[in-house]
């Protein structure tokens, strides 16, 4: 920036021919600090500035006049491109920085309210990139099979269901759909469920790199895959299990809702690989053809002229706004679990317990709030992180809150250790929870470093086991010892915490425990959860529970609250502020240990014990 306005003589030079500039360089030394100074203030200068713009745009986006009516007539329009988020991490920015998305309640939400809305008189959907989880998928099916009840059309429309795979969660939604629409070009996608894990065991050996991990119990097999060159048979038999599950139920719904057999469906997911004629002559879609037609069709149906406006489409966010006003009963608080579960708060995409413990705590003082709903989204993290979560719940329950779980895609490990100690859990059938075990170690790099020519010298330590969370060397017989212990206790209190909270004997929680992943409807059967339902039923249980009878009848009231705006552009600058202070450091050493670490795809914690278990399928 400083030679780009050096250029334009904004901050001008003495011409270098001058011969006194040579004689003074005490008046060089100045000119250059003025310059330095002038920059600085300028800079700071376009800070406040930007800060200024994005104010006033915000501003000028605030609803200044009464909201507009809806039409008389409509169509609710989605638009799902992947997973809908669960939550509303950050503050909804208008124009041009951010993009409002409708989290995943706030669309069945608007769906389940447009079913008993005379004004609306159909449901439409436009499936785009693929990445829809079964779990997700299966709520917004059950909200759409809802909205058929009111014998409103729904139609859904998309170019291809995964052309490079990953159509089978879109298609499972799809076919809850009265009509089905396909570009003529596009594929469908559904080759069935495929579990996956690399064994990277032989690299790592050839790469001089000796991992170290203890697992309590057999089927805690999350780090197999740098420990083995192969599956283990209790991994194997567990994966075939959950795959089965799953496939039992897509098969129990899709083929009935379509109008073809079980075995035609089957024969449908053996083949895998549908051009848009094979499909439609499959029964798989109802018309390969042009989302513009299908438009077209709509408009028609709704307003009886094919070429009316585009209006009659509402969006979830703005049917929510402006749908009406109610007067609640009673409020309930709704807080998110999302992603691995650490202690403080690291970025995005995690479950910090230092800002749900208090929201918990929060709701459980707030005498208008009678129960708590956790949405637990997890496939686990620090038990440490963990149990100061589950210990607001057991507080909560205390002053008299009824605390309610509701599982999404994963809820397995810590994310299960949090729900323990809620009075009713809701699972979703594909939910993957349970692996109730724990492991933990850590990997050793000594040989690697030799190759690469460094030398860590470790002749001066205080302390026998000082070595313990060395990267550079592996565990001692002693440190191995003190290790398991600690992996001894956490699993030990896992089995206490799980007993207590679904009123087990030990004995019987360590029968079904193991380290062992289940779908929400093997959960089920074991008694780890209590009924199959999404976020929906457990928010209609909590409005009962709450003196309602339906969802309805309450308030939900999503802790911590989302953060406004201006609150994020502070903070943002907060942090850029931290975050240069070391920049160059932690890129330095990234850069250093990098083929290692995604090598591995390892971290290590203080704690050394971790229950986060995570599991990919392809569907």
């Amino acid at each position: 920036m400083l030679r780009f306005f050096q250029k334009r003589s904004i901050f001008p030079r003495q011409p270098v021919e001058q011969p006194y500039q040579a004689q003074q360089p005490r008046q060089g030394i100045f000119s250059a600090l003025w310059r330095g100074v002038k920059v600085i203030c300028f800079s700071l200068g376009a800070m406040v500035l930007l800060i200024i713009v994005m104010m006033i745009v915000m501003l000028s986006n605030l609803p200044t006049a009464p909201a507009p009516s809806l039409p008389r007539n409509m169509v609710l329009a989605l638009e799902i491109n992947g997973d809908p988020p669960e939550m509303q991490r950050h503050a909804a920015f208008s124009g041009p920085f951010w993009e409002s998305i409708p989290t995943l309640d706030q669309t069945i939400t608007a769906i389940d309210a447009a079913a008993t809305d005379r004004r609306v008189k159909g449901l439409y959907v436009r499936l785009r990139e693929p990445g829809l989880s079964l779990a997700h998928a299966q709520e917004l099916r059950a909200a759409v099979m809802r909205f058929k009840t009111s014998k409103k059309f729904a139609y859904l429309y998309t170019t291809s269901f995964g052309e490079a795979g990953g159509g089978l969660s879109q298609y499972y939604l799809a076919s809850a759909f009265d009509e089905i629409w396909m570009q003529p070009m596009g594929v469908l996608s559904i080759s069935g469920i495929r579990a996956e894990v690399p064994y990277l065991r032989p690299l790592l050996d050839k790469w001089k790199i000796t991992p170290e991990f203890f697992q309590r119990k057999d089927y805690k097999t999350a780090y197999e895959s740098v420990t083995r060159s192969d599956m283990t048979p209790e991994n194997r038999q567990m994966l075939k299990d959950i795959v089965q599950g799953i496939r039992t139920e897509i098969v129990n719904v899709v083929p009935a809702a379509r109008g073809i057999s079980a075995a035609e469906f089957e024969r449908g997911i053996n083949e895998g690989l549908f051009t848009a004629p094979q499909a439609l002559a499959a029964k798989l879609i109802t018309r390969a053809d042009y989302v513009d037609l299908l438009i077209k069709d709509i408009k028609k149906k709704v307003t009886g002229n094919a070429d009316a406006s585009d209006d009659i489409f509402i969006d979830p966010l703005t049917y929510n706004a402006h749908r009406g006003q109610w007067k609640p009963a009673s409020r309930v608080a709704l807080i998110y679990v999302v992603g691995p579960i650490v202690q403080s708060e690291l970025g995005d995409g995690m479950a910090a317990a230092e800002e749900i413990a208090p929201a918990i705590l929060e709701a459980s003082e707030d005498p208008s709030i009678k129960v708590i709903v956790l949405r637990i989204n997890s496939p686990g993290g620090s038990p440490v992180a963990s149990e100061s979560i589950l210990r607001a719940v057991m507080l909560a329950k205390e002053k008299g809150k009824k605390v309610i779980v509701s599982m999404g895609e994963t809820a397995a490990s810590g994310g299960y250790w949090v729900a323990s100690g809620a009075e009713h859990i809701f699972a979703l059938p594909t939910t993957l929870t349970g692996s109730i075990g724990v492991l933990g170690g850590k990997v050793s790099i000594g040989e690697l470093w030799k190759d690469w020519g460094v030398n860590w010298d470790q002749s001066v330590q205080w302390g026998d086991n000082a070595g313990m969370w060395s990267m550079n060397t592996p565990f001692t017989q002693s440190e191995a010892k003190r290790f398991n212990l600690m992996l001894d206790h956490v699993y030990d209190s896992f089995l206490e915490r799980v007993a207590q909270g679904r009123n087990m004997k030990k004995e019987e929680v360590d029968a079904i425990a193991g380290g062992r992943v289940w779908t929400g409807r093997q959960a089920l059967k074991n008694g780890l959860v209590d009924e199959i339902g999404g976020l929906h039923e457990a928010l209609t249980y909590a409005a009962i529970e709450s003196g309602g009878k339906t969802r309805a009848d309450i308030e939900i009231i999503q802790l911590p609250r989302p953060k406004t705006p201006f609150e994020e552009i502070f903070e943002f600058l907060h942090q850029q502020g931290i975050a240069a202070q070391g920049l160059a450091l932690q890129i330095q050493i990234y850069q250093m240990l990098r083929p290692v670490l995604e090598l591995t795809g390892l971290a290590q914690e203080s704690q050394g014990a971790l229950l986060y278990a995570p599991l990919r399928l392809r569907h």
